[in-house]
């Protein structure tokens, strides 16, 4: 069952030179709840600013946290042993993930590439280059329609010859035709839902199926890898994501002081039990219960 303790609201006063130092001692101590500065309590005073690190820790707590919901990483954290270790290695970690996600996203995006020329009509019509041009007399029409159109062709008395394939509910189209019947085949073609496409010759069915297939072991591969650095690294991001926040907490700590030009002014609650570890401290501040201020003399915890 939890019981309340009895705290002490005492205020803190310093030179800024020995601003880390305070800031330090009460992080160790963990005894202290800050309460955040206000303007109108101190009008000589502005609110302070973080510790110039707390920028780097912000910025490593997004990756980290990117890299632990992207891994769905769960789990207890403890503060790492050796965070400058833990730095190098997160570093080291990150650009090995970032690595593997950029190559991912070059993967797909060739694989889905791929997979919608596949679905090209066009592609499955095998027709040498040499037979689609140089003709005097006749003209080719190339391109993709949603039906048929040998019989509205034959319905309009036109000489021809046609290629068709079909591909889900696109059919790819070639048609030979007398060039005095080309404009009249044109017309059919369209007034059929017909799209004029040209052949392509620099890939074929085939050639597209061999490389779709080495795109595809490519992204399992490189998808095995990155599961591999996931769980290599599951505890290891937890307990550096744990660290960073407690780290960058610490360094945010003087927004919730009152500073100006030489010194500082610090406002907060800590148990009334543990008031004498502060004096026990090497401390680079005072510090009194406040209300002690006005009161001839010294009292006991004031320092």
């Amino acid at each position: 069952m939890f019981k309340p303790k009895p705290m002490t609201k005492i205020r803190i006063t310093g030179l800024n030179s020995s601003l880390k130092q305070v800031v330090d001692t009460l992080y160790e101590l963990k005894i202290m709840h800050l309460v955040e500065f206000k303007k109108n309590d101190h009008e000589f005073l502005d609110a302070g600013s973080s510790f110039e690190e707390a920028f780097e820790y912000s910025d490593q707590i997004v990756k980290s946290q990117s890299a632990i919901s992207f891994f769905e990483s769960k789990g207890n954290a403890v503060f790492a042993k050796n965070v400058s270790v833990s730095k190098k290695k997160f570093t080291d970690f990150f650009s090995e993930f970032s690595s593997l996600q950029e190559e991912l996203l070059v993967l797909r995006s060739k694989q889905s590439e791929l997979q919608n020329l596949l679905l090209d009509p066009l592609l499955k019509v095998q027709i040498d280059k040499k037979y689609l041009t140089n003709y005097e007399s006749i003209s080719v029409i190339s391109g993709v329609t949603k039906k048929p159109v040998k019989a509205a062709l034959e319905k309009a008395n036109i000489v021809f010859d046609c290629v068709e394939q079909r591909t889900m509910d696109v059919f790819g189209v070639v048609v030979f035709t007398a060039k005095k019947d080309e404009q009249k085949a044109r017309q059919v073609l369209f007034e059929n839902g017909f799209s004029e496409q040209s052949l392509r010759h620099d890939l074929t069915e085939k050639q597209v199926e061999h490389e779709l297939k080495k795109i595809d072991e490519k992204i399992v591969h490189a998808n095995g890898m990155l599961k591999k650095l996931g769980e290599e690294n599951k505890q290891f991001l937890l307990d550096y994501n744990f660290s960073l926040k407690e780290l960058n907490e610490k360094a945010q700590a003087p927004v919730f002081f009152g500073v100006s030009k030489n010194v500082f002014v610090a406002t907060g609650w800590v148990p009334t039990s543990v008031l004498s570890k502060l004096s026990e401290k090497n401390f680079k501040g005072k510090f009194c219960a406040l209300g002690c201020f006005g009161v001839k003399g010294k009292c006991t915890y004031c320092t």
